[in-house]
């Protein structure tokens, strides 16, 4: 009875360990695209990174020297109920008197309700997109390098 009570302690607690370990695996970042997908040595330039689990970046690794990377915007894409809202707020602006902070309120509603249209069925692995800026010394070493983003979570 004591050796089973044992057993059971030590599966628990092993078990409580391997949770959090399972857990930052699951939500590592996932790069799946670069774009532009290089740069001229010498300069700085930004690109658009999509992928999963890219909102708590903290570093931005290049592989070879010369080069540094950061982190600048992550954008995450709008859900189904931010869509509504946006819709509903829509529809009380629609009933105001027309003016010009109106008409730029209702120009930027639909420019978000656009990309949410347009977007909607990317895959969630794609789905959300971060800037980096990119600087490159001029000694840089032209060449294939790897990009690697950081997070709390690995």
């Amino acid at each position: 009875m004591k050796r089973s009570r044992l057993l059971l302690a030590v599966c628990m607690a092993a078990f409580a360990v391997a949770i959090p370990a399972l857990q930052a695996q699951q939500n590592s970042p996932h790069l799946a695209y670069v774009l532009p997908a290089g740069g001229q040595p010498g300069t700085t330039f930004e690109v658009k990174v999509g992928g999963h689990y890219l909102q708590n970046v903290t570093r931005v690794y290049v592989t070879g020297g010369d080069v540094q990377a950061a982190m600048v915007e992550y954008t995450r894409p709008m859900n189904a109920m931010q869509a509504m809202q946006l819709r509903e707020r829509m529809q009380e602006l629609q009933k105001q008197p027309m003016n010009e902070a109106v008409r730029k309120e209702m120009t930027d509603i639909r420019v978000k309700l656009l990309m949410f249209n347009s977007t909607r069925n990317t895959s969630p692995v794609l789905a959300e997109t971060a800037t980096l800026r990119i600087t490159m010394n001029s000694e840089a070493e032209p060449g294939k390098r790897e990009l690697r983003v950081m997070t709390p979570q690995g």
